[in-house]
């Protein structure tokens, strides 16, 4: 919804003052309460929102912390698959619909690529591994939020207290904001440049330019 939106922003904004003048950069240092800190609920929020979201491939894997990279090959009720994109996997749902036995069966041929919340990839070797690791993600649970995520490309801003010195990054993708954020030193300061848009699930955006 549009408070989750807002508040996230809102959380976000810091005052890092980034001013060209003769080919040099004046960086004013953040206030406590503006900086988006390591470690902090804000941070937090904008990782969970950049993490890989593995439910678009739930119907072979059954588990949505993590997703496959294609192709897969499966064999479903029978019948041999090879799942190049998404769209095929609607080739799996036709062909449990067509089925009068209430339950459907799959086998995964293994290995698989697959790759974690965290975007990095593991190689799976067999159904007991990935029973596994579908077992760990049910114990931690799912942090990924799903509703919502960026518009890319968006600007960030990283500012070290101790050197004084501020950088200026280009995000172009989930994996990178998730890295930014996750990587942060424990006297970095960071923060977003608006206007900032955000995508629901349902294809719906909201823009944001200040938090006035």
């Amino acid at each position: 919804n549009v408070e989750l939106v807002l508040t996230i922003l809102v959380l976000l904004f810091v005052g890092i003052l980034i001013g060209c003048q003769e080919e040099k950069v004046i960086v004013v240092e953040p206030t406590e309460d503006q900086a988006v800190k390591p470690n902090s609920e804000t941070a937090s929020l904008v990782t969970s929102v950049a993490r890989r979201d593995g439910s678009d491939d739930d119907i072979i894997d059954r588990a949505s912390c993590l997703s496959l990279l294609f192709p897969v090959n499966v064999i479903a009720n029978g019948n041999e698959v090879t799942v190049n994109t998404q769209d095929d996997l609607k080739i799996i749902e036709n062909i449990f619909g067509a089925s009068t036995v209430d339950e459907d069966w799959l086998e995964i041929q293994f290995p698989i690529i697959a790759v974690l919340p965290n975007h990095t990839q593991i190689t799976i070797p067999s159904k007991q591994n990935l029973d596994e690791i579908i077992t760990s993600c049910a114990q931690t649970g799912d942090a990924d939020i799903e509703c919502l995520d960026f518009r890319f490309p968006i600007k960030v801003t990283r500012y070290n207290v101790g050197t004084q010195t501020a950088e200026v990054f280009t995000i172009q993708d989930d994996k990178a904001l998730f890295n930014f954020f996750g990587y942060l030193k424990e006297d970095d300061l960071a923060g977003f440049y608006f206007p900032i848009t955000m995508v629901y699930s349902t294809g719906a955006e909201v823009t944001v330019s200040d938090i006035s």
